[in-house]
């Protein structure tokens, strides 16, 4: 591990490097070039080639030679070449010869021209190349005798090479005729090669990811622009004669290290340590010879052989780690750049036996055709991966949007039996004096709010996933906030022996304005890890803060423990999704590792920050700074008393009474709506409660109500359609009356989905008993709403005690049999045993007693006929939303009288509606509603007493 975090290290390293070199490079190019003087260009034809020379040494032996002449004269020995011009000679000529050494050119005894390397050449390290000089002939000079004094250099090979005569333009005819077709169709590739570097970078910030493309654009236009440098038409066109041989040997340098780059990027890292080998190795070899050449000791043109052998040796290291890759089976991956680079290679050795075997000027074509056809295979390669990648993005959306709906039948389905448990627990722990009662009920509390907590922590997620989190922020009372959480945290503490400590600073503002709800999670969710990961000790709240102006006021919340700490290495990861720390110690400690996820996350949508202080072994200290607006200045006590918060949980009731109100609750669950029932007792409301849509929208016409609350998912219709209707009946007594939500889905966006459609308020179940008394509270008219004392003696009727407007029908099948101990049966009836499928207890278990058993049995029973007949059509006609939404019916009343195997393969139904899974439907609908109705009719039966 420690070894591939070094490789990936120095990749990044040789990565900036290169891109230093390449802009180093570049600027050298560009300022060296830019303001170099083009020739003219006048006349055209092809310039006149003068072969006969007389050599004249020192010690006055002359000899004729024609060109081009290669035997030597000592070394060190200066040389004249003397030849004589035409007799008739044109406007704008220029003599022009390829010149290698220091030289000095007179025409008729006038010095024309000279070339001396230590003070024509201004590029360090000297000349490196031949280069064209150009020697301007005019008219009067017909005849006259042109000389070139020269000496003998290490680099020259022969006297002197071919000389022309000519325009400017009949030259560069004449080595465009030579050497065109190498410049042109390297130009060509030179500008697509940058057209694709360009797209590369661009996708590269559009995409948020690297892209491959750009590191082999990169090369190809390097290799492009060394064959342009190395020409000979090159120095002509720019006039920078001694420059083309530097550049070429700097782009010579360059050319490995973004192939080797682009290499590794397909193989996807499987052999970085040989890549950054071979990184290494090429970096060394540029980086030496360029010091060697620029500090004039050791020049590029003697340092060719070995420079040749390193590209050779890195060439060679791609080429058997791609055999090597190909042997594993991965070729699949990059099959395009594959198949482009054999060709490429099958024609750059086809070039070398082609320069070897045959005297050609244009010995580059080849290379360059593989060249442009290896970046056509580079350009497939990336259309191809961008879709392969577009394919999973679209597969991650389609699997994002089915977590999305698998957490909204989670919300619903753990949800609806966590709102049960904590709601009639509460009532027992308000309603019962019996101590050990009271002690189990608290347990059951305690766990119940667990479990919450987990749920929570999932959607919350899925929530911080989608960009979603949603703050809502309010007055708030911060001395409440920290004394139930304390109070919460104490109780955690001290089941593991530790001690609990607070510290608050003196000042600090109870009356503040922002997310409650969200303040309060941040502490749980800091205060839990810290009990959970100290073993001895203690875990210290602290609360102080500075005000930054005279409303706003930065609240710090602190908490330190002395567990177990946190290596540096791993704090890094500390608020990544699903990691935890030192998995090897810390794997029996409970959690999902979300917690300091959605801590950060709600930190950072509040506005605020974190730090974390932490010493492996000797505990943590996690802080927030959180902007707060300050609307009441009585400081927090510096001593939380939690016994008052426990003796108010004990003794709650409602703070209002409002006995002339009416309200409408609907839920499918008659558990949910008994639980409503039981919260709003005190306040002596009246509450009209329906188990499905139908029922709410014919009492809507009959009763005005002064507020409703409406589950979303129950059928016949659901609660968005419920209201719809309710809003646009025009003999509706309620198209303005205030609607609430009051369901178990917490999806990302589900509060704004629902206030989209139209309800005032969005209330997430298990919805504490305050909450619903605080909303209710709220939106009910303000007239109507008396203070506790003033409206107590008008509460003289038990809602609960009001069965017939609560009708009973079906509730949720998410409640678990072992959830519901209401009625023990010890015998059952001989009419229900004979009922295969029938689980007698557990349907009396739900429904209560016996009698409201039958009661329900008999309403099922006498809808079933329709139920079924009305799927039928559905998926006769299609129309699989009514299918889904009768299945669930059917899924729901299975469920409510113990029918658990039909009820679950009710279940199978609506899942297949909800997945467009026609052919399970067509398969199994026939088999499933017959056994539907042959039990409903053995129901009919029992209850006619057959």
């Amino acid at each position: 591990m420690k070894g591939n975090n070094f490789c990936h290290r120095m990749l990044n390293i040789i990565r900036v490097l290169f891109q230093i070199s390449l802009i180093a490079v570049a600027a050298f190019f560009i300022l060296y070039n830019a303001s170099a003087p083009r020739s003219d260009t006048e006349s055209a034809g092809l310039p006149l080639e003068i072969k006969d020379w007389t050599v004249r040494l020192e010690d006055g032996t002359t000899f004729a030679v024609t060109s081009p002449y290669g035997e030597e004269p000592a070394e060190g020995v200066p040389y004249y070449l003397c030849t004589t011009l035409p007799d008739q000679i044109g406007r704008d000529l220029y003599l022009m010869f390829l010149n290698y050494d220091d030289t000095v050119v007179t025409v008729g005894g006038e010095v024309r021209s000279s070339f001396d390397e230590q003070t024509d050449v201004f590029v360090p390290g000297g000349m490196v190349k031949a280069f064209y000089m150009l020697i301007r002939i005019r008219p009067e000079d017909a005849g006259k005798e042109v000389t070139i004094l020269r000496e003998r250099s290490d680099t020259q090979r022969r006297i002197y090479p071919s000389t022309l005569l000519g325009t400017s333009m009949q030259i560069y005819q004449f080595l465009k005729a030579t050497y065109g077709a190498v410049n042109i169709l390297a130009l060509i590739v030179l500008a697509i090669s940058l057209l694709v570097t360009i797209a590369g970078i661009v996708l590269h910030f559009w995409l948020k990811r690297p892209v491959d493309m750009v590191y082999a654009g990169i090369a190809i236009l390097i290799v492009t622009a060394w064959i342009l440098t190395d020409s000979f038409l090159y120095p002509f066109l720019f006039d920078r004669f001694h420059i083309d041989g530097t550049m070429s040997y700097l782009l010579t340098l360059m050319i490995p290290t973004p192939f080797l780059l682009y290499m590794n990027a397909l193989q996807k890292n499987r052999y970085l340590k040989w890549y950054v080998a071979l990184h290494v190795l090429t970096f060394s070899s540029a980086f030496l010879w360029s010091t060697l050449h620029f500090a004039g000791i050791f020049p590029f043109q003697d340092a060719l052989p070995f420079i040749d052998a390193i590209i050779a040796v890195a060439i060679f290291g791609c080429f058997v780690i791609s055999i090597f890759d190909v042997k594993r089976g991965n070729v699949s991956e990059y099959k395009y750049v594959a198949a482009g680079f054999v060709v490429f290679l099958f024609l750059a050795l086809s070039q070398i036996i082609v320069i070897q075997t045959m005297d050609l000027k244009n010995d580059g074509i080849l290379m360059l055709i593989g060249l442009f056809l290896f970046m056509i295979c580079v350009i497939l390669q990336q259309l191809n991966e961008l879709r392969v990648s577009d394919q999973e993005r679209r597969l991650a959306e389609e699997l994002s949007i089915a977590k999305t709906r698998f957490l909204a039948g989670m919300s619903h389905e753990i949800r609806t039996p966590v709102n049960t448990i904590l709601g009639m627990n509460e009532m027992i722990l308000r309603e019962s004096n019996e101590g050990i009662t009271r002690q189990y009920a608290a347990n059951v509390q305690n766990a119940g709010r667990m479990l919450l907590a987990l749920i929570n922590d999932v959607l919350d997620f899925s929530k911080i996933e989608a960009g979603k989190l949603e703050t809502t922020e309010a007055d708030y009372n911060l001395t409440t906030v920290l004394s139930e959480t304390v109070l919460m945290a104490k109780e955690r503490a001290s089941a593991k022996n530790l001690e609990f400590r607070t510290d608050i600073s003196d000042n600090v503002p109870s009356g503040l304005h922002s997310d409650e709800v969200r303040i309060k999670q941040i502490l749980i969710n800091l205060l839990t890890n810290a009990v959970k990961y100290t073993d001895s000790g203690s875990v210290t709240l602290s609360v102080s803060g500075e005000e930054v102006s005279d409303s706003l006021y930065d609240l710090r919340l602190s908490v330190t423990d002395t567990g177990r700490g946190i290596r540096e290495e791993e704090q890094k990861t500390l608020f990544d999704a699903f990691t935890r720390a030192d998995m090897a110690i810390n794997r029996s400690v409970e959690g999902t590792g979300l917690g300091l996820a959605i801590v950060k996350s709600i930190v950072d949508s509040m506005g605020g920050r974190m730090e974390v202080q932490s010493v492996y072994g000797n505990g943590s200290t996690f802080a927030v700074i959180l902007p707060q607006k300050i609307f009441d200045r009585t400081p927090v006590p510096t001593q939380l008393d939690t016994e008052a918060i426990i003796a108010d949980q004990r003794t709650h009731h409602a703070d209002f009474t409002a006995p002339d109100a009416r309200i409408l609750a609907v839920d499918d669950n008659a558990a949910n709506l008994s639980i409503v029932r039981q919260f709003l007792k005190e306040t002596g409301v009246q509450i009209d409660c329906f188990l499905n849509g139908n029922d709410a929208i014919r009492a809507c016409t009959e009763k005005r109500y002064d507020l409703i609350f409406l589950d979303h998912m129950m059928p016949d219709p659901d609660g968005l359609r419920t209201l719809k209707k309710i809003r646009s009946d025009a003999r509706s007594l309620n198209q303005d009356t205030t609607a609430i939500v009051l369901t178990a889905n917490a999806i990302a966006g589900s509060r704004q989905f629902y206030l989209d459609a139209g309800f005032a308020d969005y209330l997430c179940k298990p919805v504490p008993s305050k909450s619903l008394e605080e909303t209710v509270k709220k939106y009910l008219p303000q007239g109507k709403i008396k203070p506790a004392a003033e409206g107590q003696e008008k509460q003289t009727e038990d809602v609960s005690a009001r069965p017939e407007e609560m009708p009973m029908q079906p509730v949720s099948e998410a409640m678990p049999a072992g959830a519901i101990t209401v009625t023990e049966v010890d015998t059952v009836p001989e009419k229900w045993s004979s009922i295969e499928g029938l689980d007698y207890r557990t349907a009396v278990a739900y429904c209560g007693d016996e009698e409201v058993f039958e009661a329900v049995a008999e309403e099922i029973v006498k809808g079933s006929r329709e139920k079924a007949d009305l799927i039928r059509e559905a998926f006769g006609s299609r129309d699989i939303e009514t299918y889904r939404i009768k299945a669930h019916a059917i899924k729901s009343d299975m469920a409510t009288i113990g029918a658990k195997d039909l009820s679950e393969r009710a279940k199978q139904h609506e899942f297949a509606a909800k997945d467009q899974d026609l052919s399970f439907m067509e398969k199994d609908m026939d088999s499933f509603l017959k056994e539907y109705e042959e039990f409903c009719d053995a129901l009919r039966g029992a209850l006619a007493g057959e």
